[in-house]
């Protein structure tokens, strides 16, 4: 992490767009570094929890991002990328859910009347 010194201390600002540097030379860690810097440094940053919640949905880790999505919609809301991120993480869950049919009405029908 040599290039702290150079990020001023008190701005999410400067984090955030070094952690968008990082993505783009794909240094994931060091980027989720800088995103989580961001948000410490100004809770309110809604665009850097919505870049934070991308970043941990792309390495797996959904429940994170979700809280990351839900942050970025506290501090901004109705703000549309986290909104559009939140929808397509929660439509990709539904889809990776097993489903589990009901028996047809006959074969229930049958099961109570044998009872």
């Amino acid at each position: 992490m040599t290039y702290s010194a150079n990020l001023p201390g008190s701005s999410a600002d400067p984090w955030h767009a070094r952690a968008l540097e990082h993505l783009a030379n794909e240094q994931i860690e060091d980027a989720v570094r800088c995103l989580r810097r961001a948000v410490a440094l100004d809770p309110q940053a809604a665009g850097a929890w919505n870049d934070l919640g991308v970043v941990l949905e792309a390495l797996g880790n959904r429940r994170d991002a979700v809280h990351c999505y839900q942050q970025a919609l506290r501090t901004r809301p109705g703000m549309k990328e986290a909104v559009r991120n939140l929808m397509a993480l929660a439509m990709q869950s539904s889809l990776a859910a097993p489903t589990v049919l009901a028996p047809p009405v006959s074969a229930r029908a049958a099961t109570a009347v044998a009872r």
